[in-house]
């Protein structure tokens, strides 16, 4: 049975206690919020095409959830919450150790933290275009 990722929302929040979410449609269109403030909402065809076959590599690991989306992680640690055609996943862990490329979750965290970059480099060409 083929499981289709409709929504992924990755949710990172600082020791400082602040919160940036990042969402990727199955269209590929990528918003990103800091602080419950919209950043930059845009199609990233092959950031986001990466980005969604890496989540499909570890969606197994996964836990089922009856919540979508992620609930708010701890202070210190990266949530991801995945809508798929069978049903709501999760997983997560602590940012100091998605930052070492050691971890299985690593991948997945990268390629979420590519995406928010561009964003905000989008979003701050735009804030700078006269």
């Amino acid at each position: 049975m083929t499981i289709n990722i409709l929504t992924v929302v990755t949710k990172i929040k600082s020791v400082a206690g602040e919160e940036t979410v990042l969402i990727i449609g199955n269209d590929r269109t990528a918003s990103l919020f800091i602080a419950d403030k919209p950043v930059a909402k845009t199609v990233l065809d092959d950031l986001a095409t990466r980005f969604l076959e890496e989540v499909a590599r570890h969606l197994s690991a996964m836990e089922r959830t009856p919540v979508f989306p992620c609930l708010p992680p701890q202070e210190g640690h990266v949530a991801f919450g995945v809508l798929t055609s069978t049903g709501a996943f999760t997983t997560g862990a602590p940012q100091k150790e998605l930052t070492g490329h050691g971890p299985p979750l690593s991948p997945l965290y990268d390629a979420a933290q590519k995406i928010i970059t561009q964003l905000r480099t989008n979003a701050q060409d735009e804030s700078a275009a006269p």
